[in-house]
């Protein structure tokens, strides 16, 4: 067995939950830059830890990019290993918090690869992870201006004006998603 601290991870439309070492406990953050930035000061120090995830449907991808942005390092499992393992130590996965449980056990049971990417990869999806936030700031300006407007042509070009900037965020998510499951971008590596 390795000197790595193992976290389990789930990511969910509105919470981060994890469980930490030593003995699995969970905590519960929302989904959002505060909640992160709460979670990222939570963790042990990056180079004595790995983080443990379940490749679902993407999700995940985001979170992930500003995971490895932050230097964390970790490490991807397939859901189907997971529940097979959950289900020779007897536990239902029901809950984020059972999950994250199972994750870090599941983690702390074997030696995982760690998602490896080189310098060049990684500062180009830093670049798409900003221009993701960006993105969705000037979504929720335009919102607000939108709640403020009465004139029916102003609030058509600003429908407009949302419809493409939520289609832009899903292209830059989904670019996102492409480079960390790109093995060309990103390969598993032992640690």
């Amino acid at each position: 067995m390795d000197k790595n601290s193992y976290i389990g991870f789930v990511v969910s439309p509105r919470t981060l939950e994890i469980a930490l070492p030593p003995d699995g406990q969970t905590f519960k953050f929302n989904h959002d830059q505060i909640g992160l930035a709460s979670l990222l000061k939570k963790l042990p120090p990056r180079d004595q830890c790995v983080i443990v995830f379940e490749a679902t449907g993407g999700a995940e991808c985001v979170v992930v990019a500003e995971l490895l942005q932050a230097g964390c390092r970790l490490a991807w499992v397939k859901p189907a290993e997971v529940r097979h393992f959950a289900t020779g130590m007897g536990r239902k996965a029901t809950t984020d918090s059972v999950d994250a449980a199972v994750l870090f056990q599941f983690g702390s049971m074997r030696e995982l690869p760690c998602l490896s990417m080189g310098p060049g990869p990684l500062d180009e999806l830093q670049q798409l992870v900003q221009r993701r936030q960006q993105l969705l700031e000037l979504h929720a300006q335009e919102t607000v201006r939108l709640g403020q407007t009465l004139a029916q042509p102003l609030r058509k070009s600003m429908g407009v004006m949302l419809k493409l900037l939520e289609d832009q965020v899903q292209k830059i998510e989904s670019e996102i998603a492409r480079m960390i499951h790109n093995p060309d971008g990103s390969k598993q590596k032992s640690e």
